[in-house]
């Protein structure tokens, strides 16, 4: 490099800055995902957690209605629709 090109760029160059914190950027998916694969966080798996938390809540307080609302016989064989409407509500729905 030239000595001209060095006492330009020495010129130009302005005061020294001192390193500082970055500036947070702007939250885009990208640098989420990164965060999250980088601290251990994977969405599937707390996604799967919440419906199977919601199938069981479902199932749990529609047989609990079944059970209080109609005879024995009949509560118990409103567990297999039951079954199917917790399981639709918490997996194929798209509501969680």
């Amino acid at each position: 490099m030239s000595t001209a090109r060095q006492t330009q760029n020495a010129l130009t160059a302005g005061p020294a800055r001192r390193p500082g914190p970055a500036a947070p950027g702007p939250a885009v998916p990208g640098r989420i995902a990164d965060w999250r694969a980088k601290n251990g966080y994977n969405v599937r798996v707390v996604r799967w957690r919440v419906n199977r938390k919601v199938f069981w809540l479902v199932f749990v307080a529609l047989s609990l209605m079944a059970d209080w609302a109609l005879p024995l016989v009949w509560g118990l064989l409103a567990t297999f629709p039951i079954l199917a409407v917790s399981w639709w509500v918490a997996y194929r729905s798209g509501w969680f």
